[in-house]
Formats: structure tokens, C-alpha cells, sequence
């Protein structure tokens, strides 16, 4: 046999050797890395022996750890750890420069600040990126609170991490509950909602009771387990399980949000205050020089003769004290006509923008 004989036979095998490999070796050269099952994000550990595919590459080292997909290496999940604080961080920067996705772990909770931009040109016709919205998901092994803010600004540019865990530890406060609310919920609703965590078959599901219902957002759950899911509720399918009946009265009382549907004929008419009307809304201004540039929105239930039987707040103005001054006020309200559905006068929950000068 010839020297070209031989060369061209080992040139053989080795093809045929390269083609047995997989394709993570083929792509990646993994020393260091061990395959696992999954990743779980909130121990931060590795998990499972890796019998189903997909399943993952993990490589440790440091204060660094690395977690690819045996369907998907190109796309890498890199973590660092930072010990002063003690938590760990990721961050995800889509390649068209639409979203950027801040993701931090600490005592099995996973808070995700998703940033949402677009491209608009500015006087000279060059494009520059804008903030159109900001969601914090915080998630644990059985939960996950979906947050809006009321602002699009990034108030978190620096120290992230601290500022996003106090907001998480404080939503309640800082934020209107929006399973409260009464009407249809809709992305852009600033507020919070609770969502329990549901394992189902091959899905994911997180569930959250509203009134009009339940919303539902289902993941497939695959060999990779939640690890395979993308972040916030990012890849999920969204429904709705609808209860008609709950939409339009609350306690006996109809509603008359002016939003897309009113189910009463006439709103209740105010017979005392400084009333003007933005947005179809009542506004009342009030002076409090404590309160001065604050706003407040309030539902009131008001009975057949326009009397106000009870007032609430649709989020805290973080200072227990005058939230109580602030409904002790709307109590007082009088109106002159009541709500008015099919020529007769009924129980109305009806809302009210509060404005306060010095």
C-alpha cells in the first residue's frame, strides 16, 4: 500500500470518527463541562443525570458558571456571582436591541427586570432606542409576581439589584392590586399580579384569580423543566377563563369604569366640591399642603339616593396615616342624582381622580 494509500484511508476514518461525535463537540470544545438533565435556577445547582434530550452542558468555575443546551449551544446562559451582596446575575440582550432582560438569584427567588425599547429617529434622522416599558417578574418555586411599574424610566441603572429586591419586597405597598380591579386586565395595566405555580402533564401553567375570572399563562414543560422556559412570561400561550357574570357588578353594585363597555346609563352626578371632568373622569381637587402634587384614585360605592356606603383606594400612597385622611374625605362626598340603568336608579361603584394643592 502507498504512502497515498494511507493517507487517504486515515483521512477516512478520521471523517467518520468526526461524524460519531455530537454536535455540542462539534461545535464547542466542552472540556470542563459535565452534562446534566436540567439547571435549577434557584439553588443555583446542577440536576439530575442527563437521560433525555435535550439536556444540559454545565461548566463551574469561580464565581462564574456556565449552562448551554445540548439542542441549542450557541445560545449560553452565563452567571456571575457577586459575594458582597451574595446573589448571582445573568443578563439577556436580544440581538435586534428590542429587549434587555436583568435576571438575579438570591434565597431561592428569581427577580427579572424586562426593559422593552424601539428605535425612533431623532431631529437629524438618526435612529436612538427609547423605553417603552419596564416588567419585574418575581418568581419563587411556587409562585411568581408579575409587576408594572408606573414609570417607563430605569430608576435602576445603578445598584440594580438592590433597588429591583426592595421594590419586590414592597409591591404591596408601592403597587394597586390589579386582581381587583373591574374590568379586563391588559398588558399595559400598571400594577401587580399573584400567580401560583401549577405542574401539569407536560405544562407549566401559572394561574392568577382575577375577578372577571382567571388568566393563564402555559409553558411546556420539557426534559429541561423550567430551566427550558423563557424568562418572564416570555414564550408562554395567554388565555383567559372568562366569568361573564363578574363583570359588570360587584357587591350588588354595577360599575360605570369609563373604559370600553359602561353598564350603567347614567353616571352618579356630584353635588358638592371643586368637580372637573379629565378623560371622562371625575376629578376632585382637594388641599393638603402634605399632599401637595399627589394623586389618588378612589372607588366609591354609591347607593340609590347618591350616599356614599364605602370608599376605597386603588393603590397606598405609602403613608398609612394618609390614606385614612384621604378616604375619610371621600366618604364625605355628596351627589345629587344618583346612577341611573334602565330609567331606574341603582347601586353604582364609581371611581374618582383626587388632585391636591398646597
Amino acid at each position: 500500500m502507498t504512502n497515498i494509500t494511507h493517507i487517504c484511508v486515515f483521512m477516512a476514518l478520521l471523517l467518520m470518527a468526526i461524524s460519531c461525535n455530537s454536535e455540542a463537540d462539534r461545535v464547542y470544545n466542552l472540556v470542563g463541562f459535565k452534562k446534566y438533565q436540567t439547571f435549577n435556577e434557584y439553588t443555583m445547582k446542577a440536576d439530575g443525570v442527563a437521560k433525555r434530550a435535550p439536556f444540559v452542558y454545565v461548566h463551574s468555575s469561580g464565581n462564574r458558571i456556565i449552562v448551554a443546551s445540548s439542542d441549542k449551544l450557541r445560545k449560553l446562559a452565563a452567571y456571575t456571582y457577586h459575594p458582597d451582596a451574595k446573589y448571582w446575575s445573568s443578563i439577556i440582550v436580544n440581538t435586534d436591541g428590542v429587549d434587555s432582560i436583568y435576571r438575579f438569584f438570591y434565597n431561592d427567588t428569581i427577580i427579572e427586570q424586562r426593559i422593552g425599547y424601539c428605535s425612533v429617529p431623532d431631529s437629524s434622522y438618526e435612529e436612538h432606542r427609547v423605553k417603552l416599558f419596564i416588567k419585574i417578574y418575581m418568581k419563587t418555586k411556587h409562585n411568581c409576581v408579575s409587576i408594572r411599574p408606573d414609570t417607563v424610566n430605569d430608576y435602576y441603572d445603578t445598584n440594580r439589584f438592590v433597588k429591583l429586591r426592595d421594590l419586590c419586597r414592597n409591591y404591596k405597598k408601592r403597587c394597586r392590586d390589579l386582581s381587583k380591579i373591574d374590568d379586563r386586565i391588559y398588558d399595559g395595566d400598571e400594577g401587580y399580579l399573584d400567580f401560583e405555580k401549577i405542574i401539569s402533564g407536560d405544562s407549566m401553567i401559572y394561574c392568577s384569580r382575577v375577578k372577571k375570572g382567571l388568566i393563564l399563562e402555559k409553558f411546556p414543560f420539557g426534559s429541561l423543566g423550567e430551566w427550558g422556559t423563557g424568562p418572564g412570561f416570555s414564550g408562554s400561550e395567554k388565555s383567559w377563563e372568562y366569568n361573564e357574570e363578574a363583570s359588570y357588578t360587584r357587591e350588588g353594585a354595577y360599575y360605570d369604569w369609563p373604559r370600553l363597555k359602561h353598564y350603567v346609563d347614567v353616571s352618579p352626578v356630584p353635588a358638592n366640591g371643586n368637580v372637573t371632568y379629565k378623560d371622562g373622569c371625575e376629578t376632585r381637587m382637594l388641599k393638603n399642603k402634605w399632599l401637595k402634587g399627589k394623586e389618588y384614585i378612589v372607588d366609591l360605592m354609591i347607593d340609590e339616593r347618591g350616599q356614599v356606603l364605602k370608599a376605597e383606594l386603588r393603590s397606598s400612597g405609602g403613608n398609612e396615616a394618609q390614606d385614612q385622611w384621604v378616604l375619610k374625605m371621600a366618604r364625605r362626598f355628596r351627589y345629587r342624582r344618583p346612577a341611573m340603568r334602565d330609567g331606574e336608579a341603582v347601586k353604582c361603584w364609581h371611581w374618582v381622580l383626587l388632585e391636591f394643592t398646597e
